[in-house]
């Protein structure tokens, strides 16, 4: 028999929840953006508040993430995973970043070309989400 992390399963998911939480805070303030529903101030504050938030989250997330790492493999797996999925997150954001910015600049062949991709990274993103949350839920199901 194994020792369950309880507490530290329990603080690490809801950490990582209110993480995903902030994340899409934030989007939500870009499409908002977008369409003229916020102002840019009003976006910026947003938007430095929840990044300042994220990275305290970080910050806490490291030792959890320790303590879940040693006891045994399967929750190293999740955890390293879920790291793996973080960075993925990231290559997408700024590829979507680097495509609008082509698309502004008129570097890329056509509108359809800059939609099409658009919407390949918002599905990758997606994903990325819903693989995250289902890796969440089975830790979660660990304090059952």
């Amino acid at each position: 028999k194994e020792e369950i992390p309880i507490k530290e399963i329990r603080e690490f998911c809801s950490l990582y929840e209110q993480k995903n939480a902030l994340t899409l805070e934030i989007r939500e303030a870009e499409e908002e953006l977008k369409r003229r529903k916020l102002t840019k101030k009003q976006y910026r504050n947003l938007v430095d508040k929840n990044e300042s938030k994220l990275r305290e989250i970080d910050e806490e997330i490291k030792p959890f993430k320790k303590e879940l790492m040693e006891p045994n493999q399967t929750f190293e797996s999740m955890v390293k995973k879920l790291d793996v999925l973080e960075a993925e997150r990231q290559t997408v954001e700024d590829g979507l970043k680097l495509l609008e910015s082509r698309y502004k600049k008129g570097k890329l062949p056509s509108r359809s070309a800059y939609v099409k991709l658009t919407n390949d990274f918002l599905k990758r993103r997606k994903k990325i989400d819903r693989t995250t949350s289902r890796f969440i839920q089975q830790l979660r199901s660990y304090l059952l």
